[in-house]
C-alpha cells in the first residue's frame, strides 16, 4: 500500500510539474512582445490591405444603381470603417440612411439610426446619440435591428453613468442600461459570440463574479476564430478579468494577443495596447515608449475625444520618463565628449610644447655666439616681459577672485541643488504610487482630475522661485541695493525681504552666468518674448549706457 501511495504521489508531482511547465509556456511574454514589435512594424502594410478591401468596395458601389444593393454595399464600408475612422463610418449610415427613406425601409431606417447613435456614443456625443434614439420607433425594427436599437441604448447610458461625476445621475443611467441590456439579450441566441460578450460583461462589470465571467470568457474564446477582429474583443475581456483577479502575467499576455488582432485587422479603436504601455512604464521605457505613441496615433486616426482622453495621461507619463532616459544619455555622451576634448586639448598643448621647446632649443644654440651683442635688447625684453608678467598677475589674482566667488555659489547651489532635487524624488515617488493604486482601483476619473490640474504645478514653481531666491540672496545679500542704484529713482525696484520679483530673478540669473533669453525663458516658465521685454524695459530705465547695463549685473553683489 506504502509503494502505491508513493507512486500516486510521483505521478500527481510529474503532472504538477507538467502542468506548470506548460503555463510556463503559454505565457511567454518575450515571445509574445517579440511577435507584437514584428506586427507593429508591419502596421502600413496592414493597413494599406483594408485600403485595397475599402476601394474594391468603392469601386462596387460606384457600379451599382439598385438602392438595395448599394445599402448593402455601404454596410460592408461601414464595417471596414466603424473601427477605423469614425467620423467616415458615420457618414456612411447616414447615405445608408437616406436609402434607407428613398426605399421606404423603416425597419432599415431605424437600423442606421441605432448605429449612428452606437458610433456617436462611442465617441462621446451622448447628446446626439439620444437625440437620434428619440427617432427610432422601435416597433418597425426586427432581428438585428431591434438588437441594434437596445444595444446602442445600453452603450448610451453605460458610457453616461461610467463618466458622469455625479453619484444620482450613475445610479439613473445604470438603472437605465441595466434593463436595455436584458432587452439585448432576449434578442439574441445563447450560443452567439454577442450574448457571450453581454453575459461575460454582466458577470464582471455588474454582479462583481469574476470566476464566473472567466468562465464563460473561456467558452467565448473556443468559439471565436484565432485572428479575427472578434478574437480581439474576447481577449481584451480576458485581459480585464486577469489584471482584476491580480494575475498579470496572464493579463498582459491576453492584451498582447488583443492588441495583435487590432493591428493586423487595422483597428484604430483599440485599448489593449495602451493598457500594456502602462503596465510596462518604468520597466522597459522604450517599448512602453513606442506602443503609447502608436496608440496615440491610432486613436487621433479614429478621431473621438474619449480615447484620447483615456491615453493621454499615460502617454504624458511614459513621454516623460522616456525624455528623463534620454536626457541621462545625452549627458553621459556629454561628459564622454567633454573628456576627449580635454585629453584632444591636453595632447595638443604637449604637442605645441615639445615643437616649441625644440625650436628655442634650435634659437639658442643660433645665438650663443651672440649673446653678449645682444645683452641690451635682453634686458629690455626683460622689462617688456615684467610688464607683461604684472599684467598675467593682476589677471591670476582676478581669475582667483573669480574661482572662488565661483566655488562658493556652486558649493551653496549644490547643497540645495541635491535637497530640493531629493524632495523632488520623493513627490515623484509618492504621485507614482498614487497612480499605480488607482490605476489597480480602476480609478481612472479620479487619476484624470488628479492630473489634469496645474494646482501642484504652480505651488511647485512657486515654491522653486522661493527657493532660488532665498539661495541667491544669502550669496547676494546686497544685490538689490546694488540693481537699484544702477536705475533711475522712478525704476527702482521694491519688495518684500527675502524675496525677488520677476524683474530681480532675470537679471540674478545674469549675474550667476546665465544671460541666453530661451534658457532664463525655460529656468522661469515664461516665454522667450516675456524675458526679451523684461530685459529691454529694464535697460531703458537704467543710468549708464544701456548696452554695458548687463556686464555691470554681472559685477554686482559681494559674496
Amino acid at each position: 500500500m506504502q509503494m502505491f501511495r508513493f507512486i500516486r504521489l510521483v505521478i500527481v508531482f510529474l503532472l504538477i510539474s507538467s502542468i506548470s511547465a506548460k503555463a510556463n509556456e503559454k505565457y511567454d511574454l518575450t515571445a509574445i512582445f517579440q511577435q507584437l514589435d514584428t506586427v507593429i512594424d508591419a502596421a502600413p502594410r496592414y493597413e494599406e490591405a483594408k485600403q485595397a478591401r475599402i476601394g474594391t468596395l468603392l469601386n462596387s458601389l460606384n457600379g451599382t444603381k439598385d438602392p438595395m444593393k448599394r445599402y448593402d454595399i455601404n454596410m460592408q464600408l461601414f464595417e471596414e470603417y466603424r473601427s477605423y475612422k469614425n467620423d467616415t463610418a458615420i457618414t456612411i449610415l447616414e447615405n445608408n440612411l437616406k436609402l434607407a427613406q428613398q426605399m421606404n425601409r423603416k425597419d432599415l431606417e431605424g437600423d442606421c439610426l441605432s448605429l449612428i447613435a452606437y458610433q456617436s456614443s462611442n465617441a462621446g456625443r451622448y447628446a446626439d446619440s439620444k437625440a437620434i434614439l428619440g427617432k427610432v420607433m422601435p416597433s418597425a425594427l426586427r432581428g438585428d435591428g431591434l438588437f441594434h436599437y437596445y444595444r446602442a441604448q445600453f452603450h448610451l447610458y453605460n458610457e453616461i453613468a461610467y463618466y458622469s461625476h455625479l453619484q444620482s445621475v450613475k445610479d439613473s443611467a445604470y438603472a437605465i442600461a441595466g434593463k436595455y441590456e436584458a432587452l439585448a439579450m432576449n434578442c439574441l441566441d445563447k450560443r452567439s459570440a454577442d450574448y457571450m460578450e453581454f453575459l461575460c460583461r454582466h458577470l464582471f462589470f455588474v454582479e462583481k463574479k469574476e470566476k464566473e465571467a472567466l468562465k464563460v470568457c473561456n467558452e467565448w474564446v473556443k468559439m471565436t476564430p484565432v485572428n479575427s477582429r472578434e478574437f480581439a474583443l474576447v481577449t481584451y475581456y480576458q485581459y480585464l478579468i486577469h489584471i482584476n483577479m491580480g494575475q498579470d502575467e496572464e493579463a498582459i499576455y491576453w492584451a498582447a494577443r488583443s492588441a495583435i488582432c487590432d493591428i493586423t485587422h487595422a483597428v484604430m479603436d483599440q485599448a489593449s495596447l495602451w493598457s500594456i504601455a502602462d503596465y510596462i512604464s518604468g520597466r522597459d521605457i522604450d517599448r512602453s515608449y513606442k506602443y503609447i505613441k502608436f496608440s496615440w496615433n491610432c486613436a487621433t486616426k479614429y478621431g473621438t475625444s474619449v480615447r484620447a482622453a483615456q491615453i493621454s495621461p499615460i502617454l504624458s507619463v511614459i513621454e516623460a520618463e522616456y525624455k528623463a532616459e534620454l536626457d541621462k544619455a545625452g549627458h553621459r555622451l556629454m561628459v564622454i565628449t567633454a573628456l576627449i576634448a580635454v585629453l584632444a586639448i591636453v595632447l595638443c598643448f604637449m604637442l605645441y610644447y615639445a615643437t616649441k621647446q625644440r625650436h628655442r632649443l634650435t634659437s639658442a644654440r643660433n645665438k650663443l655666439s651672440l649673446r653678449n651683442n645682444q645683452l641690451a635688447e635682453i634686458n629690455a625684453k626683460l622689462e617688456e616681459s615684467n610688464g607683461k608678467l604684472k599684467d598675467a598677475n593682476e589677471r591670476i589674482t582676478k581669475g582667483n577672485a573669480q574661482l572662488k566667488e565661483s566655488d562658493h555659489i556652486k558649493e551653496t547651489y549644490i547643497g540645495r541643488y541635491l535637497a530640493l532635487c531629493s524632495d523632488y524624488v520623493n513627490r515623484m515617488d509618492k504621485a507614482r504610487k498614487d497612480a499605480n493604486r488607482l490605476i489597480k482601483a480602476h480609478k481612472i476619473d479620479e487619476l484624470y482630475q488628479q492630473t489634469r490640474s496645474t494646482e501642484q504645478k504652480n505651488k511647485d514653481v512657486d515654491e522653486l522661485y522661493g527657493y532660488f531666491d532665498r539661495t541667491f540672496l544669502t550669496i547676494f545679500p546686497t544685490f538689490v541695493d546694488d540693481f537699484n542704484a544702477l536705475l533711475k529713482p522712478e525704476n527702482r525696484i521694491e519688495t518684500e525681504t527675502g524675496r525677488l520679483n520677476t524683474t530681480l530673478r532675470i537679471f540674478a540669473l545674469i549675474r550667476l552666468g546665465i544671460d541666453d533669453s530661451g534658457k532664463i525663458a525655460e529656468l522661469l516658465h515664461y516665454s522667450v518674448n516675456t524675458i526679451y521685454n523684461y530685459r529691454a524695459r529694464t535697460k531703458n530705465g537704467c543710468t549708464g549706457n544701456r548696452d554695458a547695463f548687463e556686464d555691470e549685473v554681472k559685477r554686482l553683489g559681494k559674496i
